[in-house]
């Protein structure tokens, strides 16, 4: 009789492994190779912004954010300038969004403005053919339009009152602050201080306010705002991570608990119903725990999947016959799964022009459409930029 050798028995789970692995990205519709975006000249991203300017007013005559395009357009044709597009088309796109908010019926317009924000999130400031100067003033004004957008935000999570359901605004990344009636709490709370910003301790305060528990998807350093965990711990809140390699110099502080290994037991984090599911991401030659997190409290469920790769945590999630109200995914890893599974009522996306990333590396909002597209989920998917906001009421 044949016995497998220990070398068989282990390429035989790997195999089996990859087989699961590869199911799941057809499953999730990607490809094994595919980037996110393909860096472009700076100058034919300034082109591409200016013609769906253009293009925005051809289609939305005579109304106030096409006479403020035309503003810019013109400006542009009389006094072209390498770096003023920057500032220019991101504010306007800030404006539309304001003016338009996520659950204000109006996606055709949110999504042409987010197309115009693709063009200057989607620098490589890099790029050596950029003018002179040119990085330094990309940062700078990338800083000096978010910054406020994060003000804004924090003070109106400060002064609004939930009174049913839940409301959840999108801070940066897959960073999400969820607020109910009676709780609040981060999930991948961050800054982009890897490329662009940094909480300003004015901002730090606020957050550990805000915030009575701070979840930690797996330790990437585009999830984890070591800043803000090191001030949570510090006011004796709670951080919740996955395994002991995240923040591991804060290891022993009681503040700190781990939930990798409970497979979605329901665990209480300071007034939360807490179920965490071991999922990974795949890097070369390892793969990065990461936990798939079900919060529930004043009866709403939210959901997170981080940068999950892994089938797994979605089919216990659906074997536990957990039902999210709302489900916060990734644009990338495969957020098909996850909401086939979950059958949310509504989802929010994340992940998207992640600046610490290569252009290579990050989601411009096209790509983020397409997938929707391709998904052909029934689920609501909602796409909104860093400080904006949905309400979800289950009654």
């Amino acid at each position: 009789m044949y016995a497998e050798t220990s070398n068989e028995k282990r390429e035989g789970v790997t195999f089996m492994k990859l087989m699961r692995f590869i199911a799941f990205l057809l499953l999730a519709g990607v490809t094994l190779t595919a980037a996110a975006g393909k860096p472009e000249p700076v100058e034919t991203l300034r082109r591409d912004a200016l013609a769906k300017m253009r293009a925005f007013v051809e289609s939305r005559p005579q109304s106030p954010a096409s006479e403020q395009a035309e503003r810019i357009l013109a400006q542009e044709a009389a006094d072209p300038d390498p770096n003023r597009w920057i500032g220019e088309t991101i504010r306007f796109g800030r404006s539309v969004l304001r003016e338009n908010p996520p659950q204000s019926n109006r996606d055709e317009i949110r999504r042409a403005a987010l197309l115009i924000l693709d063009a200057p999130l989607s620098v490589e400031d890099t790029d050596p053919a950029a003018p002179p100067g040119f990085s330094q003033t990309w940062r700078e004004t990338i800083n000096s339009i978010y910054q406020p957008v994060c003000d804004e935000m924090l003070d109106e999570i400060l002064k609004t009152r939930v009174a049913s359901g839940v409301r959840i605004w999108k801070v940066y990344n897959m960073g999400f602050i969820v607020k109910t009636p009676n709780h609040a709490w981060g999930f991948d709370v961050r800054s982009g201080n890897t490329i662009t910003r940094k909480f300003t301790p004015d901002q730090l305060a606020k957050l550990v306010k805000i915030l009575d528990v701070l979840f930690l998807s797996h330790n990437h350093a585009d999830h984890v705002g070591a800043d803000l965990v090191r001030e949570m711990v510090r006011a004796g809140k709670t951080v919740v991570r996955p395994t002991d390699d995240t923040v591991s110099e804060l290891n022993g502080d009681p503040h700190l608990r781990n939930l990798y290994g409970r497979f979605g037991k329901t665990v209480k984090v300071d007034g939360l119903l807490v179920r965490a599911f071991p999922g990974y991401q795949e890097i070369p030659n390892r793969e990065v725990p990461c936990c798939v997190y079900a919060v529930t409290a004043d009866g709403i469920t939210v959901a997170h999947n981080g940068d999950n790769q892994n089938p797994q945590p979605y089919e216990l999630l659906e074997k536990a016959r957990i039902k999210p109200d709302v489900m916060l995914v990734n644009s990338w890893s495969g957020f098909a799964p996850c909401l086939k599974a979950g059958k949310p009522k509504l989802a929010l996306i994340g992940h998207e022009h992640e600046l610490k990333h290569k252009v290579s590396g990050r989601d411009p909002w096209a790509t983020v459409f397409k997938r929707i597209t391709d998904a052909g989920l029934a689920t609501p998917i909602r796409v909104i930029d860093c400080g904006e906001s949905v309400s979800y009421s289950n009654k």
